[in-house]
């Protein structure tokens, strides 16, 4: 039988705030992204959870994503917004 861990969602977190560090996201951009990954997986989620964490990292060091990425609204009419993510992680570009 393999060695099963378990990591308390606060060891998680932590662990993915410094590996997204890292890879060059500011604090507050790491914690969202590692809180949103951890939160994914807590609810059962885990094909968009903890499992995504390397290869969002992979994906930032290859240029897919910008790890200082900064959303931006191109056009807001009535209820309705047109937004650029500026190449941010998906839970940057959507807080």
């Amino acid at each position: 039988m393999p060695d099963v861990r378990r990591f308390s969602a606060e060891s998680l977190t932590r662990i993915g705030c410094a590996l997204f560090e890292a890879a060059g996201c500011n604090e507050a951009d790491a914690r969202t992204v590692a809180q949103h990954l951890v939160e994914s997986s807590l609810f059962g989620h885990d094909s968009h959870g903890t499992l995504r964490l390397y290869e969002y990292i992979d994906q930032i060091r290859a240029g897919t994503f910008a790890a200082d990425g900064r959303p931006q609204i191109v056009r807001e009419r009535g209820s309705t917004a047109i937004l650029d993510g500026g190449g941010a992680l998906g839970a940057v570009a959507g807080r």
